[in-house]
């Protein structure tokens, strides 16, 4: 998940690096993609945490994902552990 306007700058400097290893697709956190019913409160510029980070991203899910946020990293291992050995992915 990316702020809007964000996917080539982000590619560049990191998401190259990830997308030799794994399918990897972006997807824009923009603050007014929101669930039925529910508006944006005035005054608010920021988009909310991960659970809107996934919503937004919902249109490009159809199977098994994660989410990395970007200020707490878990580390190799832990996602390593998530995307299983080359040969075994199908792709989608």
């Amino acid at each position: 998940m990316i702020a809007p306007g964000m996917e080539a700058d982000f590619h560049e400097v990191i998401g190259w690096r990830i997308a030799r290893d794994v399918y990897l697709y972006y997807a824009e956190q923009c603050i007014d993609m929101l669930s039925a019913g529910y508006m944006v409160p005035q005054g608010r510029v920021r988009p909310w945490g991960t659970a809107h980070a996934v919503l937004c991203a919902k249109v490009k899910i159809n199977g098994p994902f994660s989410a990395i946020n970007a200020d707490d990293s878990y580390g190799r291992s832990a996602f390593s552990s998530l995307y299983p050995a080359q040969g075994d992915w199908k792709s989608p």
